[in-house]
């Protein structure tokens, strides 16, 4: 009988723990839909339901971190964003997300670092090159920004954003001639797209 009770505990609490899961999971993709649309108002309610109805989800943090960067409440997305990391500290896009709400947030010092972070163990996501770019750009680290806008666009013909960096860079330095060739690479890698 104990271990009949016991096995019947176990399986309720995973039935329990399965249905909390799939609520989250569902305020997540109603959340998510609604994030599609640029409705962050009408998502931030269903992620925040999300994560009462399961706390150990890390997927409706994850959004409502993205949703509440969407709406400039950077503190709480990056409270928010936390706890999804806290909860899968191996989710390349929380890290990726909690990144953006520190730039965001004019923390380009924090973004980069956390940036650096995910592209040593992701160096094949050649985008986060373009990402610690546009930080140190907008820190005003001219160089640091060329060599990893340089980077990206070495590593991948396609990179747009990183051509667009460069354009930027060198037109805010006066060097006009080098800003009009990576508008032209920027206009001929949109073209690949």
């Amino acid at each position: 009988l104990a271990i009949s009770s016991a096995h019947f505990g176990l399986a309720q609490t995973q039935h329990w723990n399965t249905q909390a899961r799939e609520k989250s999971q569902r305020m997540a993709s109603a959340a998510l839909n609604q994030l599609v649309l640029s409705k962050a108002d009408e998502a931030i309610p269903l992620l925040t339901e999300g994560t009462r109805a399961d706390p150990t989800d890390p997927l409706p943090f994850m959004l409502l971190g993205m949703a509440l960067n969407m709406k400039g409440r950077y503190q709480e997305a990056l409270d928010a964003l936390k706890q999804a990391y806290a909860l899968d500290s191996k989710a390349r896009e929380t890290y990726l997300t909690v990144g953006f709400s520190h730039f965001l947030s004019r923390r380009y010092e924090q973004a980069i670092n956390i940036w650096v972070k995910v592209l040593q163990s992701n160096p094949d996501v050649v985008q986060i090159y373009t990402n610690i770019g546009y930080a140190y750009l907008r820190d005003g680290k001219l160089e640091e920004a060329e060599n990893n806008l340089r980077e990206c666009a070495k590593r991948s013909t396609y990179s747009q954003a990183a051509y667009r960096g460069l354009m930027l860079l060198h037109y805010l330095n006066g060097n006009f001639p080098i800003a009009r060739s990576a508008g032209q690479q920027a206009g001929s890698a949109c073209g690949r797209q």
